[in-house]
């Protein structure tokens, strides 16, 4: 974590997995949850604040969409934040923020940048190609950064699969190319091929999942929010399916759907960060 020197600062959330794994045609299932810490380090001016949070009204969560990922968020935010609070999605029209508000928590990029009022903070996640810069008489910008640990990744994984040899990895966020790039010396060294599938749009999936068929072992998806939707995940799911490999995906509760497993940065876990520097901002201690 660190700050720029010009108003904006970040928060990084690391790795936490979970596994569903089905083993042959027994029906036996063995399922593991592993927290091997979602903290990378907060590095904030101010000091940390003890206690309970503030009133509920000086805190607002907007979502962008009611996609399962900004929801699987919200849950971990509020957690962490002590109480639920407001919460707008933007995707359903009509939004009236209430004014003043003192800190808004913004999940995915069209919430990011929506027009909130100059002097509020905003804390931002899961909008992994925004960058904010702070304007004149502007609040606090505070972003909250995925940043999955690909050697804790890839251990899991390997447990789970021991035989994994090729691993197709997808995501649709350029912004998120880094994160493979990381993964490609752990790969190596456990002797994972791994293939990227950096797809354009969401209309490419289905092209890309049959050019794939007989080329890899899994599949995985980056937690990118554009490409965790119910109409990609069942797709995904059914060629994972008649293909017979698993299908890695980075929301707990899509295994409960049908995936193998959760590897990856949680969204949830990840955005307890965000609950945690609510409570601080709220206080003024940001």
């Amino acid at each position: 974590a660190g700050d720029d020197q010009c108003g904006v600062r970040e928060a990084i959330g690391t790795s936490h997995s979970r596994g569903h794994l089905k083993k042959g045609g027994s029906g036996h299932s063995m399922r593991r949850k592993i927290h091997p810490g979602f903290w990378a380090g907060l590095l904030l001016a101010g000091s940390c604040v003890a206690g309970s949070p503030a009133a509920a009204q000086e805190v607002v969560a907007v979502l962008s969409s009611d996609s399962p990922a900004y929801r699987e968020a919200l849950a971990g935010f509020q957690e962490s934040y002590g109480h639920p609070v407001p919460t707008f999605t933007l995707a359903r029209g009509d939004v009236h923020l209430p004014n003043p508000t003192k800190v808004f928590v913004a999940f995915g990029g069209t919430a990011a940048t929506y027009p909130y009022p100059a002097s509020s903070v905003l804390i931002y996640c899961l909008a992994p190609s925004v960058e904010l810069s702070r304007g004149m008489d502007q609040g606090l910008r505070v972003k909250i950064r995925i940043s999955p640990a690909p050697d804790i990744m890839l251990s899991k994984l390997k447990d789970i699969q021991p035989h994994l040899k090729r691993l197709a990895v997808f995501w649709i966020d350029p912004s998120l190319n880094k994160i493979f790039h990381d993964m490609e010396p752990v790969a190596h060294s456990l002797g994972i091929e791994l293939r990227a599938v950096h797809v354009a749009k969401a209309e490419d999936i289905p092209e890309t999942l049959r050019a794939l068929k007989g080329q890899t072992d899994a599949v995985w998806f980056i937690p990118d929010p554009m490409l965790v939707t119910p109409g990609i995940f069942a797709i995904t799911k059914e060629f994972a399916s008649s293909n017979d490999i698993p299908f890695y995906v980075p929301i707990d509760s899509l295994v409960d759907k049908g995936a193998v497993a959760s590897v990856s940065s949680s969204f949830r876990e990840m955005a307890r960060v965000s609950g945690n520097l609510a409570v601080q901002a709220a206080a003024g201690a940001l």
